[in-house]
């Protein structure tokens, strides 16, 4: 907090009667962080021509991050999940909003791919949903153990490759 309100210039008593306590600072501050990570990753699902190649271009993006110096500390989102979980029901239901958020717009990317032939239609769209997330934030847990870029861009390659088996990756 001293630091935060040092940046800022105020005084502790001016955040708190903005914000009421460190918990509604939190929320607050987490609830921003998901908005905009959120709404950039699924603009550029939703607004790419190729499907297969924008999930594997963000796929991409957060290997590259996971692996520079100022990523190795992590996705707010990825950390807050791992570390506070379900055990507060408000910081749970942010969570679950931004990966379900997240989940739906790859949900629509591989819908789109299937429409256009790029993913074979037996494929179960919500399933691959689900594993990209989860391969989305494992890249980054990964990266906050140090992984190298190499090791994460190769983890994004098979990601996008074992959605299509009759393509490849560049």
């Amino acid at each position: 907090m001293a630091r935060l309100t040092g940046a800022m210039g105020i005084g502790r008593a001016s955040l708190y009667a903005t914000y009421g306590d460190k918990h509604a600072l939190f929320l607050k501050a987490l609830s921003t962080y998901a908005r905009q990570t959120v709404s950039h990753l699924v603009a550029r699902l939703d607004g790419a021509a190729d499907p297969i190649e924008a999930i594997g271009g963000v796929l991409h993006e957060v290997a590259a991050r996971a692996s520079e110096p100022a990523g190795r500390a992590g996705c707010l989102i990825t950390n807050t999940a791992a570390e506070i979980g379900g055990s507060d029901p408000e910081v749970a239901a942010v969570i679950d909003g931004a990966l379900a958020e997240i989940e739906a717009g790859y949900r629509r990317a591989l819908c789109r791919a299937q429409q256009r032939g790029l993913l074979a239609a037996d494929r179960d769209a919500s399933s691959l949903a689900h594993l990209l997330v989860t391969t989305m934030h494992g890249l980054r847990v990964m990266g906050r153990g140090g992984r190298s870029a190499e090791t994460l861009h190769a983890i994004a390659d098979e990601a996008t490759r074992s959605l299509v088996t009759d393509r490849r990756i560049a």
